[in-house]
């Protein structure tokens, strides 16, 4: 039984490994491991089957010790040792076969990768993507964050973001340096607070960001004070320190940015303050949003994976554009541009 076992094992290895040789064209260095174990394993049951030279070597033995009682023979092997070796097989033979599927599918992917990269990449194919979501109208307080091109612009983009998370901060990399300078006045950025902590977002499923909550309340109470301005200078401070707001001195910050401490203190306590957030946070969830940055253009979801391809953002820049003409504001709007010439505050970089 153990013989058949091991065989029925090694068999399998021969399979797999032709697999490998014609098949998947690839050689798999824990797949072989597997395979030696196999074969090793069939050596030692080979090895350890003592019946057919017990009866070779039995007559030659009783007449070298004729005065040496013949021992009682015990069966070999036991049935202990034919299950536990039965089992081994079985369990060689499963890792084995594990290992060849991974193999097979890693290749597999490996060879989609780069259909997928092209997909992604285009910026046509993300565009339909795009255009095939739901319109949804999403409200914009008078007095919401923004930056960008003026109130009227032909393109708006509403950000869900998280203060404390490294992908909304690159993102807004991307919107400084990228995005807005390429989108030719056309664009205007809203920002919502989204933060991935429990303590202000009851919709999280973590603890998240400790420090998300305090932050979103310091650049809301810089808006307070001063206005859509001094909102993008504190957000430029806190993603400066985002990776030690633990001991971020927020109210000496907003003396440097020229408000008044003791009321910047006050008015990130305050329900003006904490109303503002919960209202973002209660229209993120009902957008389903779940994570930072999730990103809207003109009341449609954009796909995560157009997030970070500048080419889609130049192409719904001109589309939508052209689509729908300009209202131009009969104010001078405070958003402040992102244009790397301009010296105006913006997103931090």
């Amino acid at each position: 039984m153990p013989f058949i076992a091991v065989l029925a094992g090694n068999g399998w290895s021969i399979f797999f490994m032709y697999l490998m040789a014609k098949v998947i064209g690839a050689w798999c260095a824990g797949c072989l491991t597997i395979h030696a174990i196999n074969l090793l394993l069939l050596i030692i049951v080979v090895v350890t089957c003592p019946r057919w030279w017990r009866k070779r070597i039995a007559p030659s033995l009783a007449a070298a010790h004729p005065n040496v009682p013949p021992k009682t023979v015990i069966p070999h092997p036991t049935a202990r040792l034919a299950l536990v070796t039965l089992a081994l097989a079985a369990c060689f033979g499963l890792i084995g076969g594990a290992i060849a599927v991974a193999a097979v599918l890693a290749l597999e992917v490996a060879k989609s990768k780069p259909i997928v990269e092209e997909v992604v990449g285009d910026p046509e194919i993300l565009a339909r993507m795009y255009s095939k979501r739901d319109k949804i109208e999403l409200p914009v307080a008078p007095d919401a964050p923004a930056c960008g091109a003026a109130h009227g612009a032909p393109l708006t983009m509403i950000v869900f973001s998280d203060l404390t998370c490294s992908n909304c901060k690159e993102f807004e990399e991307l919107l400084t340096e990228t995005i807005l300078p390429r989108s030719g006045d056309r664009l205007r950025v809203v920002f919502k607070h989204f933060p991935l902590s429990d303590r202000c977002n009851p919709y999280v499923r973590a603890r998240g960001y400790p420090q998300s909550c305090e932050a979103a309340c310091a650049v809301e109470a810089a808006r307070l004070q001063g206005g859509n301005e001094l909102f993008w200078k504190m957000l430029a401070e806190v993603r400066a320190h985002s990776e030690d707001l633990a001991s971020f001195d927020y109210r000496a910050e907003a003396v440097k940015l020229g408000l008044d401490g003791d009321r910047f203190l006050a008015d990130m306590r305050s329900a003006a303050v904490r109303n503002r957030i919960h209202e973002d946070v209660e229209l993120g969830h009902k957008l389903a949003v779940e994570a930072t940055p999730t990103v809207f253009l003109n009341d449609r979801i954009v796909p995560d994976v157009a997030h970070d391809k500048p080419a889609f953002w130049e192409l719904m820049c001109e589309r939508l554009a052209d689509n729908r003409t300009a209202v131009k504001p009969s104010v001078t709007s405070t958003a402040p541009s992102l244009t790397k010439a301009d010296s105006a505050p913006g997103l931090p970089r």
